[in-house]
């Protein structure tokens, strides 16, 4: 389903993405780049852009097992290689912004 937004998303994307030198993609592990609006926008707004992207994996430290991860970052790239005409893809990258634990000090929940 498209989300009626009461503008142009697509149109608004492209306008920044122009002016930007860099943009950033983020992908969670749980949806990475399943959504059909997201491959549209990779597939229509940023057409071209290909050299301006940078995607990220964010949240690794979600993963429980290394082949969750094997599992999400080959989904993400199945599903980036159907809207991104190149022969190689973008080098995707991962990373965690840790957080410290709301118990450090306390007992645990």
């Amino acid at each position: 389903a498209v989300m009626d937004r009461g503008y142009d998303f697509p149109g608004v994307v492209r306008w920044f993405a122009e002016r930007a030198d860099i943009v950033m993609l983020f992908f969670d592990p749980d949806k990475p780049g399943t959504t059909g609006e997201t491959l549209s926008v990779l597939l229509h707004s940023l057409t071209g852009m290909d050299h301006k992207l940078l995607i990220v994996l964010n949240k690794a430290d979600q993963f429980r097992k290394i082949h969750d991860f094997a599992r999400a970052y080959g989904s993400l790239c199945w599903n980036l290689s159907k809207v991104i005409p190149r022969k190689d893809l973008p080098r995707i990258f991962t990373m965690c912004l840790p957080v410290a634990s709301q118990t450090q000090g306390g007992d645990a929940e």
